[in-house]
């Protein structure tokens, strides 16, 4: 009886530790958990997800040298933020290939991340790998590529694009091997579009170690250090002095972030990103932004 005891309780134990992504057994496993936790975010009343199996989306992509060197598979297990439980990532077909990521947030949710952005990008391959003891992830991809500095809106070509990744700040990020400790004392930002006009300029002040002000326009809003410590942080892991000074994406339609950056210094960076896809660390600082 004592052992039996036992017995169930190292099952239930086991099944408490667990989540739905350690249950996946099967392509059919994994459309099943993609079509319930993205539903809300991404799939409903949309073009349904198909998972290819690994040999069809190695024939249908057409990337065969570099999807057989990396050992390219349609989904994986991963734990891509060290916390001990399993994460997934999934080569998929919704209206063209993407790549989604589900990361186990515990208490059964989870975060949905859709890696690929661009309509124009083909050949999407990512791959888990192991750099440095960090779990990192490899973005490969085949896109509009400008040169830099960007003269022209032509000047650009297709091209192999890679991005090593890491898990950070809630969010896939460009890996850096070193950071920068910036002394930032203002930021201003703000959008155009063409179909929405010009948004208001936001101007965030840091008025003492407590708080930043706030202004959208005219109107204030005090906000706390902490409250911002996630988008300092980001500002300083991406080293934002070394981005490029202008993005771009090579369609039409889209909205431009205008961005500037002052520091103690005296020195400023100013950033403007035509389509709002410069880098995953940009794309996650503008979340940020919003939130604020």
């Amino acid at each position: 009886m004592k052992s039996i005891l036992i017995i169930i309780f190292l099952a239930v134990g086991q099944v408490s530790f667990a989540n739905s992504i350690d249950s996946i057994r099967s392509d059919r496993d994994v459309l099943t958990f993609l079509n319930q936790i993205g539903n809300r975010q991404y799939f409903k009343n949309q073009e349904p997800i198909r998972i290819l199996s690994t040999d069809t989306l190695k024939l249908k992509m057409g990337c065969d040298s570099l999807f057989e060197k990396l050992q390219i598979r349609n989904w994986e297990k991963v734990d891509f933020n060290n916390d001990k439980r399993t994460d997934l990532i999934v080569t998929l077909w919704w209206y063209n290939f993407d790549i989604f990521i589900a990361i186990d947030k515990g208490n059964n949710t989870f975060q949905l991340i859709r890696l690929s952005r661009s309509g124009s990008e083909y050949c999407l391959l990512a791959k888990p790998v192991i750099q440095n003891n960090k779990q990192l992830l490899v973005f490969y991809r085949i896109d509009n590529v400008y040169n830099q500095p960007i003269k022209n809106v032509f000047d650009f070509k297709m091209s192999l694009k890679i991005d090593t990744l890491i898990y950070k700040f809630g969010s896939f990020v460009e890996y850096q091997k070193s950071s920068s400790q910036y002394d930032i004392t203002e930021i201003q930002f703000h959008t155009s579009s063409g179909w929405s006009g010009i948004s208001p300029v936001y101007k965030l002040t840091q008025l003492n170690s407590k708080e930043w002000d706030l202004k959208a326009n005219s109107t204030p809003k005090l906000i706390s250090s902490q409250s911002m410590l996630a988008l300092i942080s980001l500002i300083d892991y991406m080293n934002v002095k070394t981005l490029f000074n202008r993005y771009m994406v090579a369609h039409t339609d889209a909205a431009t972030m205008y961005m500037k950056i002052y520091f103690k210094d005296g020195t400023v960076k100013e950033i403007e990103d035509y389509g709002m896809e410069g880098t995953f660390s940009l794309r996650l600082l503008y979340e940020l932004f919003s939130k604020l």
